[in-house]
């Protein structure tokens, strides 16, 4: 838990962030926002409405449908000369899910209209998250180094050079915030940060909300997503459960299950993060999430993206972390979970419309 002076500076963050929404919100507003009626959850219209949703499968179906798959035996991913792609068209899911059809590959233009319904999407984690971050990067600009702040800055960082930290000195040149380049990410209207961080505490759930305040006013009446994660060498997940419970609107709140470690893993990292150890700590924490409620948008939900099966026998080019194919997989998962939770908010009536 985080020390006391840590959770005194937790609790006046999320008051002055009350209060700073709450009269930001009221009195500067450009535009009138309807909604069908008072929900949670909010977000904007898109022009391609729900591309993945209306395939039959609820938010809940798609996540098990994800932890019962396998890759197939000619997966791609299994192949370090096949999977060695560099655009989002490239990928191809090398598994089935089942009770599910087959995820969506989303476009950079359907990407950008999904996210930009949103009011942002904040994540927060070590390098696993950040190479989700990477991947969707290169999907909202359907660039090979889209990771990157700036375009061709390092030859070598572009498709599976972008995930390879230490061979390369990509990490001086990443794009941490999607407003800081100098062409727009989506046009601008997709707010997208990484927060790099071991775990969550309560000193790093304080930048969250400072960056839930910062959005533009015109985004800040939408449902912001959090999607984080905490290596097993951090340990623990208490200071953000219930996160966002009484943000208005709601959180989307998801953590990201550790994916499978590579049987290439080095002997000093499988002692403490070998298969069966990660394993046990992935359905530690579901165990205790599924324990703070069970629908996907109810107050202080959480739900995990559960990635272990899906890059079991994998390729890993460290035994520990994953390059183009397998982070493409998983940002694509995610587009598609948005896209089913974006109806779901839409249907229960906290679909938004501006009138200028």
């Amino acid at each position: 838990m985080p020390a006391r002076g840590g959770v005194v500076e937790f609790v006046l963050g999320v008051l002055l962030t009350g209060l700073t929404v709450l009269f930001q919100h009221r009195l500067s507003l450009p535009f009138t926002p309807r909604v069908t009626r008072l929900t949670r959850h909010q977000v904007g219209g898109r022009k391609n409405h729900s591309i993945y949703r209306g395939s039959g499968c609820s938010s809940n179906q798609f996540l098990e449908a994800i932890r019962l798959a396998r890759i197939r035996p000619d997966g791609l991913s299994r192949d370090p000369l096949k999977s060695n792609g560099t655009f989002a068209q490239d990928v191809a899911l090398p598994f089935d899910l089942v009770g599910c059809p087959t995820p969506h590959v989303f476009t950079k233009d359907e990407a950008c209209d999904l996210l930009s319904s949103f009011g942002g999407l904040y994540m927060r984690g070590d390098s696993f998250v950040r190479h989700v971050h990477h991947a969707l990067m290169m999907i909202l600009r359907d660039r090979t180094d889209g990771g990157l702040k700036e375009s061709g800055h390092l030859s070598k960082c572009r498709g599976d050079g972008m995930f390879v930290d230490r061979s390369f000195d990509c990490v001086k040149n990443l794009l941490w915030d999607s407003q800081t380049t100098e062409e727009p990410v989506c046009g601008g209207q997709v707010h997208a940060y990484i927060q790099a961080a071991q775990g969550p505490d309560g000193h790093n759930i304080i930048p969250t909300y400072r960056w839930i305040v910062d959005l533009p006013i015109s985004k800040r009446i939408y449902s912001p997503i959090i999607y984080q994660s905490g290596g097993i060498h951090h340990g623990y997940i208490e200071p953000v459960l219930g996160f966002g419970k009484r943000n208005f609107p709601g959180t989307v709140n998801l953590w990201a299950g550790l994916h499978a470690p590579g049987v290439n893993i080095p002997k000093m990292f499988a002692e403490t993060q070998g298969r069966e150890i990660v394993k046990a700590y992935n359905e530690k924490i579901e165990a205790l999430l599924a324990l703070q409620t069970t629908g996907f948008l109810e107050e202080g939900a959480m739900k995990v993206l559960p990635f272990y099966n899906v890059t079991e026998d994998a390729f890993s080019y460290d035994g520990v972390h994953y390059a183009f194919q397998v982070n493409m997989e998983k940002a694509q998962l995610l587009l598609n979970l948005l896209d089913i939770v974006w109806g779901d908010i839409a249907q229960d009536g906290g679909l938004v419309e501006l009138k200028v």
